[in-house]
């Protein structure tokens, strides 16, 4: 895998503002795994008759700003404060303004056609925003992703 989605500067910076003066923050699904947010410190191990790790099983007050990658009806970026559901589609990947044929080719890259989620930590964004010699070119975000890493920079929107 290797797609780049691209997001407006503006409408990604005011995620980025919600996430960090959220007080209250959601989990995604990778956090139910994470130790260091776990309760009893432990990666879960599934278990045919076990129950799924819930939110409950972590300190939500250990939750860091961050925006989510959601690939589901269209791909988009949200921040992980728990009161807000503002969306920012990447470059023609809205459904209510491209065809489905388009948006979901770029869902199929990202998730290989199931539903999912990427945490990206708002740190990611300051970092693109810190280079100097790219900040002539803030259009946009880019968010470039292969099968292991996940990487946020600037560029043309």
């Amino acid at each position: 895998m290797n797609v780049t989605l691209r997001f407006p500067m503006e409408a990604t910076l005011a995620l980025v503002k919600i996430s960090e003066a959220s007080t209250e923050r959601a989990p995604i699904l990778e956090n139910l795994f994470d130790p260091v947010l776990r309760h009893d410190g432990k990666v879960p191990i599934l278990v045919k008759d076990l129950s799924f790790p819930t939110e409950a099983d972590i300190d939500l007050s250990k939750l860091k700003p961050a925006l989510t990658l959601v690939a589901d009806r269209g791909v988009y970026l949200m921040s992980n404060a728990k009161d807000d559901r503002t969306v920012v589609y990447a470059k023609g990947c809205d459904p209510e303004r491209a065809e489905f044929d388009d948006w979901y080719a770029v869902h199929h890259r990202v998730f290989g056609g199931d539903d999912g989620t990427i945490g990206l930590p708002v740190d990611l964004f300051h970092q693109a925003l810190s280079d100097p010699f790219m900040r002539r070119y803030k259009l946009g975000f880019k968010v470039r992703m292969t099968s292991k890493t996940v990487r946020v920079g600037l560029g043309r929107y």
